[in-house]
């Protein structure tokens, strides 16, 4: 924690932050204090001493520039309303002869406890204690769905590819096995006939076309959509068998040649007319063209990321 590297003042990250509590979800708030340098090892949680319910979570920040902790004061937690205090501790606090700032202070210790403990069964995606590496974590609950199913397939694809619709059609390869016909005659105990096939391997070829409000932007789809297939799409299936083409459909365009910097030729055809090139006209309204073909698994690719974390922090955003 390095208070002084922050970019403005501690005084007016408080004031800012106070001053549209309203607009900040919790994750936002920690992500936010993270990127000025207050790690999850430097917040403080604790309740807000209030009987009356609140309309937001988040209640206030206070930064403390000398020491290097944020205290973030939230809506629940012992003291809340929604409270497990009962009434006649609350009456205890209210007597004269009893330091109410030092018992708050008190139940704060076991609030920040609480509170973290809560965050991370409400958030799962920050909870370090039970979940190292969020993200494998889904991808193994997603391997529990059946991704060779083309609802489970469509719903990857558009989550990954929004820009395009996607048509999948399933396919059966044997490409690696022997195909010549069987023939009859004697074979010796225990030899291995060379006409014996295994079973064919299940694939999918998808045919991705571009939307028509894409179809205009300045984009490289065929660099784009390989990158977001071998990041994003591939890891997700990589421990199934089968064989996955891709295919990239963009409608062809009927303006004119246009040459630009990291352009790529090969999507249209042209024609001469006269002095001028002009991109041909054609009742064709797509032009179709394989960018990944793959065979999976390759286990030696795409290996879960393994992390090892010094300390023992419950949270982490």
């Amino acid at each position: 924690m390095n208070p002084q590297h922050n970019t403005i003042s501690s005084w007016s990250l408080k004031q800012e932050i106070n001053a549209r509590l309203g607009d900040f979800d919790l994750i936002s708030l920690l992500r936010l204090l993270k990127l000025h340098h207050y790690d999850e090892q430097s917040l403080w949680f604790s309740s807000h001493n209030n009987i009356t319910s609140q309309n937001r979570l988040i209640e206030s920040v206070n930064i403390d520039d000398k020491q290097g902790y944020a205290f973030i004061e939230l809506n629940i937690g012992i003291l809340a309303s929604t409270g497990i205090l009962p009434e006649h501790m609350r009456k205890f606090m209210d007597r004269p002869d009893v330091n109410d700032k030092q018992l708050q202070q008190f139940f704060q210790l076991y609030d920040h406890l609480l509170i973290v403990s809560y965050l991370g069964q409400l958030y799962p995606e920050i909870n370090r204690h039970f979940f190292d590496n969020w993200q494998h974590t889904v991808a193994c609950y997603t391997h529990l769905q059946n991704m060779r199913s083309k609802a489970s397939l469509h719903w990857l694809l558009n989550t990954a590819l929004p820009e395009f619709e996607v048509a999948i059609i399933t396919s059966l390869s044997n490409d690696n096995n022997l195909s010549s016909e069987p023939i009859l005659g004697q074979m010796t105990l225990g030899k291995i006939s060379a006409q014996e096939k295994e079973s064919p391997q299940l694939g999918f070829k998808f045919y991705m076309l571009l939307r028509p409000e894409w179809n205009n932007q300045p984009f490289d789809w065929q660099v784009k959509t390989k990158e977001r297939i071998i990041e994003w799409i591939i890891p997700w299936l990589k421990d199934f068998t089968i064989e996955v083409e891709f295919y990239l459909s963009i409608t062809r365009s009927e303006t004119h040649l246009k040459l630009r910097q990291q352009s790529v030729l090969g999507y249209d055809p042209f024609l001469q007319e006269g002095k001028k090139t002009k991109i041909e006209s054609s009742n064709v309204a797509n032009y179709t063209v394989l960018i990944h073909k793959q065979s999976l698994p390759e286990h030696s690719q795409h290996k879960p990321l393994q992390r090892e974390w010094e300390d023992t922090w419950r949270i982490r955003v």
